[in-house]
């Protein structure tokens, strides 16, 4: 049954937002108009989580900082970024003896002003940020979740449990149960001394002159197979047809498990006051050959491994291999490479526990010179009047080269729009250019939108509909009155494109978008004059005061 367009807000209230809206609503909704007044939050369909999914991703986001125990000044840095101002502190006054100095700094924060005390600068600078960032009237940047139900879809059982289990720091181990016999193999799971290589066989057929008759085992043509999960100390069973779809249904239960007893979890790294176990269970993680070469670096010796002989017959051969921590040697045997390279690195690491231990401080800081150049920091601590005219100098520069962009246009970093729809963000449905070379010498109705909003100081939201046939997209005007405007293509970037051509030319009828050429051009110029006086004006200023 069709919607019928009597009252907008209305009709966006019926419209269940999902996956069931089909562009022949949207039509009917808009009925031919380019743009109509209303908002686009009737037309999203918040995603809806069952509360196994919010467990596993609240265990997939072990570990990871939530937003207030990020540092004052990162996310006071944010904070000035998403607002497009600028910020800086003022030494204000310092006092006390040498040995116990209280430093007062003033942080301006666009439009405000906050003051803090402390026995340092670091220390002070927090305490002004941190009343900023309690009692600021700026907007914040919106959290972006870590993990979203989508994101957990897109994962396997398999790969989301080694997630998980590294956040925690349990050891993963698959077994192929094949009765009571069962042998570890380097790819982590456990398979009987029956189960042979095609290679291996071969191997075997010419050193015992027998006929070969073989074939690749096709590991679906041998099921069932049983497969035992350990999870620390957590097993789970599972049967297939195949060793990789038992490892999946294997990890499937291990996830249900560990989702609806999450509460009930007995691991250090999701309780308060045990970092230290956490940290432990985490290291053991580590082969020992990450860990040999850890200790190398942090006491600035080269760590080596070679693989010094080879015997024994092609099918059962032995490889010795020799790691060399600086003058240390150590060898260790195996029946591969890497198994001989393993052991070599654990009889290091026990080598290694007899030397004298670092200094705390040696064991996070390198002397070694670093490749990547660091970028000069602009300064934001103002001392004197000759560094409050330096960041002023910096601020002029930035405007002009920011203003000057929004004229003429930036030849060497243009929004790009391709079919995948690069050109924006739809991150919280704000639709955001990205800094992106672009071939076209016209820029598109979507890129005009962006410009416009940026200068006018309103979003841009996006709602993209259809199927693979037709697409259509909804774009949203934050602006007061709020309006959304409908486009229809054959593709989605096509369709976006759309909706922001019937935007701008509602705007032209409405007499915004001609708003938006004067202001370009009148804003240029009142800025250049506002700031070249007070350039000048410091200037002679700080003349006088030499004089």
């Amino acid at each position: 049954m069709r919607l019928i367009p009597i009252v907008l807000v209305y009709l966006l209230n019926l419209i269940t937002p999902s996956f069931n809206t089909t562009l022949e609503d949207l039509k009917d909704v808009f009925n031919g108009d380019l743009c109509k007044e209303g908002n686009l939050d009737g037309l999203i369909v918040p995603n809806k989580e069952d509360s196994n999914t919010k467990n596993i991703i609240s265990l997939a986001s072990v570990g990871i900082a939530e937003e207030n125990q990020k540092p004052v000044l990162l996310r006071l840095n944010e904070l000035a970024s998403h607002n497009n101002i600028d910020y800086y502190f003022t030494l204000l006054k310092e006092e006390g003896p040498a040995h116990a100095k209280l430093f007062t700094i003033e942080l301006t924060l666009g439009k405000e002003n906050y003051i803090g005390e402390g026995r340092s600068h670091k220390k002070a600078k927090q305490e002004a940020g941190a009343k900023a960032l309690e009692l600021t009237e700026y907007e914040f940047p919106k959290l972006k979740e870590k993990k979203t139900p989508k994101d957990i879809e897109k994962l396997t059982p398999t790969v989301l449990l080694n997630n998980i289990g590294s956040k925690l720091g349990v050891v993963i181990t698959y077994y192929l149960l094949d009765k009571d016999k069962q042998e570890v193999l380097h790819s982590n799971i456990i398979l009987t001394e029956k189960s042979k290589s095609y290679l291996q066989k071969l191997n075997e057929s010419i050193y015992n002159d027998k006929k070969l008759h073989l074939k690749r085992d096709i590991e679906s043509s041998n099921g069932p197979f049983r497969i035992k999960l350990e999870f620390g100390e957590h097993v789970f069973h599972a049967t297939s047809h195949s060793i990789q779809s038992g490892r999946h249904e294997v990890a499937k239960l291990a996830l249900d498990f560990l989702a609806k007893n999450k509460d009930s979890l007995d691991f250090p790294c999701l309780k308060e006051g045990f970092e230290h176990e956490c940290k432990q269970d985490k290291e053991r993680l580590k082969s020992p050959i990450s860990k040999v070469y850890e200790e190398g670096q942090k006491r600035k010796i080269d760590v080596e491994f070679e693989v010094l002989e080879e015997s024994g017959p092609a099918h059962k051969r032995t490889f010795s291999t020799e790691c060399r921590f600086g003058d240390i040697t150590t060898t260790g045997e195996g029946t591969s490479k890497k198994e001989s390279k393993r052991i070599a690195a654990e009889y290091m690491l026990e080598k290694i526990k007899t030397l004298e231990p670092l200094p705390f401080d040696s064991e996070y800081n390198s002397d070694k010179p670093k490749d990547k150049k660091k970028r000069k920091k602009k300064k934001k601590l103002i001392k004197n009047k000759l560094d409050e005219i330096s960041l002023t100098l910096d601020s002029v520069k930035d405007s002009l080269i920011g203003f000057a962009k929004n004229i003429f246009g930036d030849d060497e970093q243009q929004a790009n729009i391709d079919e995948n729809g690069n050109e924006m963000k739809t991150d919280s449905n704000s639709i955001k250019s990205n800094d992106k070379d672009d071939s076209q010498t016209t820029k598109s109705d979507l890129n005009q939108l962006l410009e416009l909003s940026k200068v006018l100081k309103f979003e841009v939201g996006i709602r993209d509909f259809g199927d693979d046939k037709k697409h259509g997209s909804v774009l949203s005007l934050y602006m007061n009155p709020e309006y959304i405007c409908f486009g229809e293509a054959r593709t989605e970037f096509l369709a976006r494109n759309a909706a922001a051509k019937n935007a701008l030319e509602f705007l032209t009828q409405k007499g915004i978008y001609d708003l938006f050429l004067e202001q370009k051009q009148s804003t240029l110029e009142s800025e250049i004059k506002q700031e070249t006086r007070y350039i000048h004006s410091q200037l002679v200023r700080e003349e006088k005061q030499e004089l």
